[in-house]
């Protein structure tokens, strides 16, 4: 796990690329009071990073 959480660090990849709203790490860097990553990062990227969907299907049916 160390060496994941490493390489996405290094690359800002995932959660990694938020800043963490609950301990402040800047984005890029572990969360300050353990060794991974807080869930409200996890929350921000998913937040961030979901896919805006078009309803085509209901504007080819008019």
């Amino acid at each position: 796990m160390d060496i994941a959480y490493e390489t996405h660090r290094q690359f800002r990849y995932g959660a990694f690329a938020e800043a963490c709203p609950t301990c402040h790490a800047p984005a890029g860097e572990l969360c300050l009071a353990r060794r991974s990553v807080h869930a409200a990062r996890r929350r921000a990227h998913r937040a961030r990073s979901e896919p805006t969907t078009v309803p085509l299907m209901s504007a080819l049916g008019r």
